[in-house]
C-alpha cells in the first residue's frame, strides 16, 4: 500500500513539475465540454487507434519528436523512436479509455488522464490489461502533440521499487 501511494504521488508530482516549469503560470482548470476538451479526447482516441493499426504516419504527427514514455515504478524512460520500434511486437485486439479527464494549464498545455483497458499481446504473451496514464499535451504551432506519457500498470504497483543509482 505504501508503494502504491508513493508511486501515485510521484507521478502526480512529476507531471505537475513538468507542466508548471514548461512555460505557464496559470492554474489548472478542468473545463466543461468544449472545443479544446473534445479535441484532446479525440486526439487521445486517434493516438491509440493509430497504435492499434500500427499507423506510423499518424503516430508521428501526434507524438512530439521529444516524446518520452515514463514508467516511474520501473525507473524506465522510453523515447519516441524506441516506442515506435517496439510497436510491431504488439498486437492490440481492442482498447478502451475509462475515466478520461482533461485539465488545461493555459491555452497551450493540458494533461489528459485515464485508465486504459486493453486486450493485447506483446511478443505473443498477454499484455497487462489495465494501465493508469497521464499524458502531457502541448500545442505546438497550430496542432496538439503528446509530449510525455506517465504510465503505471496494475501489476507494477505490487513490485518493489527498481534499484536506483542515486
Amino acid at each position: 500500500m505504501v508503494i502504491r501511494v508513493f508511486v501515485i504521488a510521484a507521478v502526480v508530482t512529476f507531471a505537475s513539475v513538468q507542466v508548471v516549469t514548461a512555460q505557464t503560470s496559470t492554474s489548472p482548470s478542468t473545463q466543461t465540454k468544449g472545443a479544446s476538451v473534445d479535441e484532446l479526447e479525440t486526439l487521445s482516441q486517434q493516438w491509440m487507434e493509430a497504435a492499434q493499426r500500427h499507423d506510423t504516419a499518424t503516430l508521428e504527427r501526434l507524438m512530439a519528436d521529444d516524446f518520452t514514455l515514463v514508467h516511474p515504478s520501473l525507473d524506465r524512460l522510453t523515447t519516441r523512436a524506441q516506442w515506435l520500434a517496439a510497436l510491431p511486437r504488439m498486437q492490440t485486439k481492442q482498447f478502451e479509455y475509462k475515466h478520461l479527464k482533461v485539465v488545461h494549464y493555459g491555452p497551450s498545455e493540458a494533461v489528459v488522464s485515464a485508465i486504459i483497458l486493453v486486450d493485447a499481446l506483446m511478443d505473443g504473451r498477454p499484455f497487462p490489461p489495465k494501465t493508469a496514464v497521464m499524458d502531457l499535451w502541448q500545442k505546438r504551432g497550430d496542432k496538439w502533440q503528446v509530449v510525455t506519457r506517465y504510465a503505471v500498470r496494475e501489476d507494477e504497483l505490487n513490485k518493489p521499487p527498481a534499484a536506483s543509482n542515486n
